[in-house]
Order: structure tokens, then sequence, then C-alpha cells
């Protein structure tokens, strides 16, 4: 990204260090202001892979309070290249601060400011690679704006094309593809095919993409085409380097032959000196133990006297504490023993209201067990499939609800707002409501013959009692 303060003057830089080169790096010069000296106040200098872009007479704003100490220009500017935070810093030419000599600037977007003891170090904009232009639906997209050649990667394989040629011999019939990449892609694929021309003007109905015939092809100039030939890396020669190699075999043995050797001996002279460093360290060690352990002998002595002393206390304290106890654990077990007597007479007559509250439960449930069968009905018998005389006032499971039966008995024929669908049966009239949302009641006619179901979503608190050609049942 180009600093938006110094847009201007960094491409002035870049243009007046392509025109006015320095020759040998100004920036690694013992002398801060090195690359500020007979005129020349702006160029450019690649430091640890980072192209940085220098003016004198300017520093960044705003900048850093605390700065680093370093011997040149190319120091801090190789620091500024190893954090990834940095994207400019100032070089103090002239005059000594206890701050430091290089400061970075803060943040990406910084203004340049003049100063006439500084020198900006900010790095260049990184240059824009071209395109690819194999892809292009254009035919000459890559042989365009003065551009002649160049490589890209098509799959795993890379090819490198060249405007104005064709490889000869090729292939007299050739292949109709859309682009040049595809007819690269086609080249790719085919393991005997080493290069293609491709048409970058005109068309020929033997198509537009031409294998050559083989890998030594020749090059030929074609201002019609374009050559597209695979990049085969080569491997060197050892035999160019088979002298040097010995030579430089034979110098490594006997280099590291000599490293042996002094290694050796370094290694003898450091055991030794270890055996006596240890040895001293044991004799200070044993005598450092002696003198610990008679210290630790008179410490225990002394503690084990107070101890017995401290043991004869205790034990008479706890003698008395012991008897303290024991008596009160006897006035304890006094007075369980009566809270055991008055437990038990609760019980007893907890186990008299018992029986009595369990023979009056008995009492309402029979009662309850009469009033749910006058209210509810019994079940109906078991396999109904259409209602019967026997069936009239009975429970019908349907789902997971029951239905009370009414047989031949419906008062209010009205609307059945939830639909009138076909069932084969009145069993299956029940389900087919228990599964409807909002139904309450359903309505069958009592012949078996009509076989439709009448759902309706109210009437449910309704009594049927007048005789009719329906029967009916109700959610219960």
């Amino acid at each position: 990204m180009v600093l938006k303060s110094t847009l201007l003057l960094l491409s002035a830089a870049s243009a007046l260090a392509q025109q006015t080169p320095l020759g040998a790096s100004c920036l690694s010069s013992p002398d801060p202001a090195g690359c500020c000296t007979q005129g020349e106040v702006q160029g450019e200098e690649t430091v640890g892979g980072v192209n940085f872009q220098y003016t004198c007479g300017f520093a960044p704003s705003p900048s850093k309070l605390t700065g680093h100490t370093v011997a040149t220009a190319h120091e801090c500017a190789e620091l500024c290249a190893q954090d990834d935070n940095c994207f400019g810093a100032s070089w103090r030419t002239s005059g000594s601060s206890a701050r430091g000599n290089c400061f970075f600037a803060i943040g990406e977007d910084f203004e340049s400011k003049e100063t006439s003891a500084f020198m900006l170090l900010a790095r260049a904009p990184e240059p824009v690679p071209d395109p690819p232009c194999l892809a292009s639906p254009e035919a000459n997209a890559c042989c365009t704006d003065g551009r002649t050649g160049g490589e890209e990667l098509v799959g795993d394989v890379l090819f490198k094309y060249t405007c104005g040629s064709v490889p000869t011999p090729s292939k007299f019939k050739g292949h109709n593809v859309a682009s040049a990449f595809e007819c690269a892609e086609l080249c790719a694929k085919d393991e005997t095919c080493f290069a293609t021309s491709w048409r970058t003007t005109g068309s020929n109905a033997r198509g537009n993409c031409f294998f050559a015939m083989s890998q030594n092809f020749d090059p030929k100039s074609n201002n019609d085409h374009m050559l597209i030939a695979r990049v085969i890396e080569t491997t060197p020669d050892p035999t160019e380097c088979e002298a040097e190699n010995k030579q430089c075999m034979d110098d490594k043995n006997r280099c590291e032959g000599e490293k042996q050797v002094h290694e050796a001996a370094h290694n003898q002279c450091e055991t030794d000196k270890k055996r006596a460093e240890n040895a001293e360290r044991e004799c200070l060690r044993n005598t450092n133990e002696i003198t610990e352990k008679k210290r630790q002998c008179r410490e225990e002595q002394q503690q084990c006297h107070e101890e017995k002393a401290q043991q004869a206390i205790q034990c008479q304290e706890d003698k008395a504490e012991q008897a303290l106890i024991n008596q009160h654990c006897q006035n304890q077990n006094n007075q369980l023993a009566l809270d055991i007597i008055k437990q038990r007479d609760e019980i007893s007559d907890l186990q008299s209201t018992i029986t009595t509250l369990q023979s009056t439960l008995d009492n309402l449930n029979s009662t309850y067990l009469a009033l749910n069968k006058e209210c509810k009905g019994e079940s109906c018998r078991a396999g109904v499939v259409n209602a019967e005389q026997r069936d009239d006032g009975c429970i019908l499971p349907a789902g997971n609800k029951n239905f009370k039966i009414y047989y031949a008995k419906l008062d209010d024929p009205g609307a059945w707002d939830l639909g009138t669908p076909k069932t084969p049966s009145f069993a299956d009239c029940a389900q087919l409501c228990a599964r409807t949302p909002r139904c309450v009641r359903f309505a069958w006619a009592t012949s078996n013959r009509e076989g439709t179901c009448w759902m309706r979503s109210h009437g449910q608190e309704r009594k049927p009692t007048k005789f009719s050609a329906w029967s009916s049942g109700q959610l219960v």
C-alpha cells in the first residue's frame, strides 16, 4: 500500500534512483549521512528481502518516542524489515539523542514531515504482477501492452509462452478450444506433448491449438501464433564438478580429523577440570553434612525433652476431659430412653389414626367409583365396529380420547363444521374425530349404509335423548 502523504515523494524517489544509481550500498556506510552527501537525497535499496525508499531531510509522523540505537541506516532498515508492523522508520543523520537513532513510524498511513536531522526509510510499494492472460477470452491477450512472453502454471505444469512463434514440426490437425489456457491444459494432460502453438489472430478450419510432433522441436517465427512450451527442469551433470567435489571432501575430512583431535583434548581438559571441581564440592559437602547433623542432633534432643513434658500435661488434661465426656454420654443415654418411650406412644396413636383414615378412604373410593360409573358409563364391549342397541351409554376409546355412545339418539342435527368425510365404520369415525383438532362430537347413520362421518366442534355438554336415525358419540 502506498502511504497517503508520501505517494509523490516515493514515486519521485524511485524514478530518481533509476536515473542516478549510487553504486555501493550507502545505507551500510559508517557515516550517518552517507546517503545524503554529494547532492543525492533519494534512492532505493533492498534490505532483508524488502525494498526501502530513502529520502533525506524527512521523517515519518507520528513515530515512536523511544527508538533503537544501531550502527548504520542499513541496520535500522533491517530491524524494520523484520517487524511486519513497521512500514517506515526515521534514521538520524546528524546529532545524537539518548532515545536512540532509529525510530519506527506509528501505523501504516503515516505522514512525512521535513526535518534536516533525519532520513525517511519507507517500505516501497509491492510491484503488481501481470494478471494471468492464458485464460482470457481474447486470443491475443498475452501479446498486448508490449508483452512478448511470460510463464504461467496450468494445473501442476509450468508453461512458457512466446508471442510470434510456433514449434516445428507440429501436427497438421489441431484442436478447437476457447482459450490459450485450454490449449495448454490439453498439452499438460498429454505426456507426449512438450509444446503447442495457439492462434492469436485469424482462424483456420483445422483448429487453433496445434501440438508439436516431438520434444526436439524448433521455434519458428509466425506473427499469427504464440508458442506455449513446457518448462523442463534440467539436472546438472555431476561429473563436471567431480574434481572440485573430491578436493572439497578431502578438505572436509582433514578438517573433521583436526577438529576431532582438538575436541578430544578439550574434552579431556574439561573432564579433569570437572573431576577436580567435583572433589572439592564433595569435600565441602561432607563437611557441611557433618556440621548439619550435629546441629540437628542437639535440636532433636531438646525437642524430645520438651515433647515429654508436654505429653505428661496433655495426658492429665485428656483424663479429666474423658471423665466429663463419660458423664455427658450417660446423661444422653438416659434422655434417649425417655424419648424412645414417648415416641412409641406417639407411634401407637398415629397407627390408630391411620386405621381410621384408611377406612374413611375406602368408603370414599367406593362412592367415587359408583359416581364415576354413573357419570361416564361402562367401557364398551371389545371389538366394536358399528354401534348397536346394547352399546348405548358405553365408553368407546379412540386414539388417546374416550367417546360416550348415544345409540339412535341425536337432538340437534345442526351444522357439522369440521367436515363430513367418508369412513368405513362407526369405530373409524370415532378414530377420525379423535385425530381431528377441536372435534368433540360425531354422528353416524344407524343403518351403517351411508358411510359418512359428521364431525363438529361444539355441543359437547348436550346429552341426546330423542330417537333419531343417527347414532352419535361425545367426547368425555
